[in-house]
């Protein structure tokens, strides 16, 4: 029997949680440090999706700006494209084309509208 994306995500129950694309990496990290999600979307003014951030990608982040000896204000660059599926998409499809696409993060579209975020991690917990 398949199992959904949207059916690993009603078992998880983690929102989905955005930040201007302008946040600091410390109010970042403070964000991930409470809410106990995984990912968190970042947006700009008009409300558009810009990327997704990751404890790992803020780790990233950081070990750049320390080689480069910038602020912690500066901008986000993300290597990979902002990856989508949907709620109903099945879990080993999904896992598979997040491997070949290296993606370690997916925004998920429920109903037109983005709805949470799905790691690469919580697929693999979800197939145990």
């Amino acid at each position: 029997m398949a199992v959904s994306i949207g059916e690993v995500l009603h078992r998880i129950g983690k929102p989905l949680i955005q930040a201007s694309y302008h946040s600091s990496l410390q109010s970042l990290a403070r964000l991930f440090r409470y809410s106990g999600v995984e990912a968190v979307l970042l947006i700009d003014q008009e409300r558009r999706v810009i990327g997704v951030v990751t404890p790992s990608s803020i780790a990233a982040q950081i070990a750049r700006n320390a080689k480069a000896e910038t602020a912690d204000r500066i901008f986000f660059s993300f290597p990979e494209d902002v990856g989508c599926c949907s709620a109903w998409d099945d879990l080993d499809d999904v896992a598979v084309r997040m491997f070949r696409k290296g993606h370690s993060v997916l925004l998920v579209n429920a109903n037109g509208q983005y709805s949470a975020t799905i790691t690469l991690e919580r697929l693999c917990d979800a197939m145990m």
